[in-house]
């Protein structure tokens, strides 16, 4: 369904119209410095300006004075108005200006082209608890390949009983050489004839390692060094010895990959959730994660996702028929996957006040920049943790610019 089959009757103030054209925009309020002959800018974003409605009205019949009149009084009026938006619906608005055109070619009508300015936006309030999306179930990409795999594999040990155990032995090697990267110990031996229980055990064992304390200033490090793990971790099989690598096996692998990086995000927002609920009473907002390591988190599990498609798409439909997978069901997975991993990492995002560059206008520390920004001299370790690459905060410097959330 389209526009088309759900216009409204627009109105303004209770008068009725016909409506030929909208155009709805909205653009930025961007402060912009700039020293003389630089190339250079500092701009800072301070918001989005009122959304404008431009309209094209038409008015026609032998009684279109009668609205006109209607109209022309109520453009007058001062204040907000209601306006009845043929799409977008109940609007709060102040008119800026209208202009009548009369025509030779219509008798009995005109034209009238009016811009509003929307008075009420729709804002988020900061610092409420809000319903965050489900937990994301990172397993069922692994699940579906796995199955495939371990079909294949009873198969190869009917068929082929050498390669079957050249192919067990590759796999209980590369999973020796991944918990070496991981410096994780099994307590129990792993079932290679069961590629559901080795590939979700290997995904426990990361997010048993995915710890991030509260406070913990090197949050993102931490994260950092997990990923180089994993990454190298994805790259065991890519040898010479990749001929005994069904594309089923390849298809298992990049999901236990992207799982693996799925389940530290799960982690890392359970984290942040818990503080958040434990500090919001205390309006503290030192949490593990701050604002722009969500967002690079959530850019980077996103691309990798993006590239694990790129391989299932390249995969052909002679080689899917053989191994019995289906690339364009686990395409579709991946993409389920990434959209909950955007909308765990927003909702967190969003659950606290917008950051801002701060210029240190005097030499301070710290305790007395949080005093001057807040009132609160104890947010000076949120201030901490928004800026871990400071090296001293007892003398912060004039001239100096430090994140900070909005006031």
């Amino acid at each position: 369904m389209g526009w088309k089959t759900d216009l409204q009757q627009a109105s303004f103030r209770g008068v009725k119209f016909d409506c030929v054209s909208t155009n709805n925009s909205i653009s930025k309020s961007l402060a912009v410095q700039q020293a003389p002959y630089s190339n250079d800018a500092k701009i800072e974003d301070m918001g989005n300006d009122a959304e404008r409605i431009s309209m094209r009205i038409f008015l026609s019949g032998t009684d279109y004075l009668i609205y006109l009149d209607a109209l022309k009084a109520a453009f007058a009026m001062a204040g907000e108005g209601e306006l009845i938006h043929p799409i977008d619906g109940i609007k709060s608005v102040h008119v800026q200006n209208w202009n009548i055109v009369h025509g030779t070619e219509t008798v009995d009508g005109c034209d009238i082209d009016v811009d509003f300015l929307v008075a009420k936006a729709e804002r988020k309030t900061l610092f409420i608890p809000r319903s965050l999306p489900p937990e994301l179930k990172y397993t069922h990409v692994i699940l579906t390949p796995a199955a495939a795999f371990q079909s294949e594999l009873e198969k190869l040990k009917k068929l082929d009983p050498n390669k079957f155990f050249k192919v067990i032995n590759r796999i209980r090697n590369g999973l020796q050489k991944a918990r070496r990267f991981l410096n994780t110990v099994r307590a129990k031996i792993d079932n290679f004839l069961s590629p559901p229980k080795w590939a979700v055990g290997l995904v426990d064992d990361v997010v048993r390692l995915a710890t991030f304390e509260l406070n913990d200033i090197s949050a993102i490090s931490k994260w950092r060094s997990m990923f180089d793990r994993i990454k190298r971790v994805s790259k065991i099989f890519e040898d010479d010895d990749d001929q005994l690598d069904s594309p089923a096996f390849k298809q298992l692998w990049r999901a236990v990959s992207v799982a693996s990086n799925a389940a530290i995000v799960q982690t890392i927002v359970k984290q942040t959730r818990s503080n958040l609920s434990k500090n919001q009473n205390q309006q503290d907002t030192t949490y593990v994660m701050t604002p722009i390591d969500l967002a690079v988190i959530r850019q980077q599990v996103r691309k990798d996702i993006q590239a694990v498609i790129v391989a299932e798409r390249e995969i052909t439909q002679e080689q899917a028929k053989q191994s019995n997978i289906d690339p364009a069901l686990q395409v579709a997975q991946y993409k389920t996957l990434a959209n909950d991993v955007h909308e765990q990492i927003q909702a967190l995002i969003e659950t606290r006040p917008p950051i801002r560059n701060t210029p240190v206008l005097l030499p301070c520390t710290a305790h007395w920049l949080a005093h001057q920004l807040y009132g609160d001299m104890n947010r000076a370790e949120e201030i901490k943790h928004l800026n871990p690459t400071v090296v001293n905060f007892a003398v912060l410097r004039s001239g100096m610019e430090l994140i900070t959330y909005a006031r």
